[in-house]
């Protein structure tokens, strides 16, 4: 991924991870944008070149088009005009090929608890829930 590349990437992921929180009941919508650019900058201080991290572009192979992203210290985040067309499951399949060749014997990921698309895909390529947190709005 370059360094233009990841800006995109921010300018959608992080109001979108945001979402996801108070979609979730985690944070309070106008907390949510700050809490989310303040993890992002907290885990990736220095962007495409921060240690230990490792962002691809997913891009097609026809035309070269960026289509999507895979982060690992595990990241995976796809266009949403992209889903649903066997892309999600062949970028996994290439993180767990990546992973493997850096050592990994896991892959652990995260999804929001509503993101029911997201859970199929990840159970059709074979994950399983190894623990889970849940919410109970009071209000």
């Amino acid at each position: 991924m370059t360094t233009t590349e990841f800006k995109r990437y921010l300018r959608l992921a992080v109001p979108e991870y945001a979402r996801g929180h108070v979609r979730a009941g985690d944070f309070d919508p106008k907390k949510a944008l700050a809490k989310a650019k303040a993890e992002y900058a907290e885990l990736l201080p220095k962007g495409v070149a921060t240690p230990g991290h490792y962002l691809y572009t997913i891009a097609l192979a026809e035309n070269d088009k960026a289509i999507g992203m895979l982060w690992f210290d595990f990241r995976f985040r796809l266009d949403k005009a992209q889903r649903g067309k066997g892309l999600g499951r062949e970028a996994l399949g290439m993180l767990e090929q990546q992973a493997k060749i850096l050592g990994a014997v896991s892959v652990g990921l995260h999804v929001f608890g509503d993101n029911a698309a997201a859970r199929a895909l990840y159970e059709k390529c074979g994950f399983r829930y190894s623990s889970m947190h849940m919410t109970k709005d009071l209000y």
